[in-house]
């Protein structure tokens, strides 16, 4: 192990925001999957925060990082009223430093998520530039979502490729940055008129062009079926939709001996069906990809993003993200 503290300095630093009680399963693993890229973990409590104010502590940690990622649940703050929590101070320091923000959302239930962390969700993915936003269900996933986006952020975001270790990766290198292009309300209107016209549709674009937060958007808003493929093998992936379709039409959940099973359950479910299915990362598993196309012979409308504009097996009007 390279123990030079010089070494140590010049590697690629990630901030962790969240609240620390609600998510620290997530944080620990998020820390975990941090170190295994051979990349730096900032945490608060790892900062030694009796020496200093708290706020003058967590602001430093971020200024201090190459990278901010944060985990978002339910919770906004432990107090009532109007004063800014500490996770949303350190987003917006990561924004004012023009930082790559890579922002993971965990489903909250119905009615639970704080207006004030509901308000600053959408403010994030609402016309902001360099925002790569997901949501994550388990630890497994998080872990995944994680070790990927950081990857493709180094290697949109500096001239070497991601290794292994990331010694020869130092702040000056931040300069390297390039202009994002992120999603606006207009996206939004103009991938809204496409599904009103088209029974399939695909928004594609690179790495933190906003499809993931447009696609949640939609699908909260047009009462959607929403399905993110990253890290969702086939079985999942099949059994989430199937669980989701049965469910709509009033039916008990299935159980599946086989995956034989699981594909007839599925297929019953989709003939009675025309619900809008939004499939998020139609690149992220080309297998799960391979056995979702049969939702080609259905009448579902299907909302589909990928960084590619080829769907393979499925049909689709293409809106590509640039704007």
């Amino acid at each position: 192990m390279n123990r030079d503290p010089l070494a140590f300095e010049k590697r690629v630093k990630v901030f962790v925001s969240s609240r620390m009680t609600e998510l620290s399963a997530e944080r620990h693993a998020v820390k975990e999957t941090v170190i295994e890229m051979g990349l730096v973990p900032v945490l608060f409590e790892d900062l030694n925060p009796k020496t200093r104010p708290s706020e003058e502590v967590y602001l430093d940690g971020v200024r201090r990082s190459q990278i901010y990622l944060a985990l978002f649940h339910c919770e906004y703050a432990s107090h009532e009223g109007p004063k800014m929590s500490a996770t949303e101070q350190e987003y917006r320091e990561a924004r004012r430093l023009n930082l790559p923000r890579l922002v993971l959302v965990k489903p909250c239930a119905p009615g639970k998520r704080d207006p004030r962390l509901s308000k600053l969700l959408t403010g994030i993915g609402d016309g902001r530039r360099g925002v790569v936003y997901k949501p994550f269900c388990d630890l497994h996933e998080l872990k995944n979502i994680v070790r990927d986006a950081v990857a493709e952020i180094l290697s949109e975001h500096y001239q070497a490729p991601p290794k292994r270790h990331y010694d020869d990766l130092i702040e000056p290198a931040l300069a390297l940055l390039r202009e994002r292009v992120w999603i606006d309300r207009e996206a939004v209107r103009e991938v809204r008129a496409l599904l009103q016209r088209h029974a399939r549709v695909l928004v594609y674009g690179s790495l933190g062009q906003g499809k993931t937060f447009l696609a949640t958007r939609l699908a909260e808003e047009l009462r959607a079926i929403y399905l993110p493929l990253v890290g969702r093998p086939v079985a999942s992936a099949l059994g989430y939709l199937c669980h989701q379709l049965r469910h709509r039409q009033g039916l008990p959940p299935a159980e599946y001996s086989s995956m034989e099973d699981l594909q007839i359950s599925l297929d019953l479910a989709l003939q009675n069906s025309e619900e809008l299915i939004v499939i998020d990362g139609l690149d992220a598993n080309p297998d799960t990809t391979a056995h979702l196309s049969r939702l080609d012979y259905y009448a579902n409308r299907l909302l589909l993003t990928s960084r590619h504009s080829e769907t393979g097996e499925f049909g689709s009007v293409t809106s590509p993200l640039t704007h």
